[in-house]
């Protein structure tokens, strides 16, 4: 199958094409050249940002972008050390480009939502050791 990273399939005869998998935060981001899209759209894996219990709305986005980053940061399943060993959910790497490009620029991203102490040890960081992500779902948990 000759998919491609844009999530489109060109194996299909004529201009019929088809899309694999729901639009995702790289969907969004050039357009909005803002990586804190990531905190908002997502796939809802467990390894993903937390989804709002609201919708997203003009007014007030910047702020409850800035939340979503700073909750999703300074939670283990994003950024976390292993001993000095920097360890970061994949997003960054798969999307390495909305961030920065590098590394550093990963890191600064990180740093400008963490906590004082995380921050401090990202400040200290030169390099992601490497990233991580569980693929299973955010189980919804009914009573009974």
């Amino acid at each position: 199958m000759a998919c491609r990273r844009t999530r489109r399939c060109s194996n299909l005869p004529g201009d019929h094409r088809a899309r694999l998998l729901p639009p995702g935060p790289a969907d969004f981001a050039p357009a909005w050249r803002d990586p804190r899209v990531h905190y908002a759209v997502n796939c809802a894996s467990f390894s993903c940002p937390d989804l709002p219990r609201r919708a997203w709305r003009g007014a007030g986005l910047q702020a409850a972008l800035d939340e979503a980053a700073r909750i999703y940061v300074n939670h283990p399943r994003a950024v976390r050390f292993e001993g000095d060993a920097l360890v970061v959910s994949s997003i960054y790497r798969w999307y390495a480009e909305d961030f920065g490009s590098s590394d550093a620029a990963v890191i600064a991203h990180l740093a400008r939502f963490a906590r004082p102490p995380l921050a401090a040890r990202l400040k200290a960081s030169r390099r992601i050791a490497r990233t991580t992500y569980d693929w299973s779902l955010n189980a919804v948990r009914t009573a009974g």
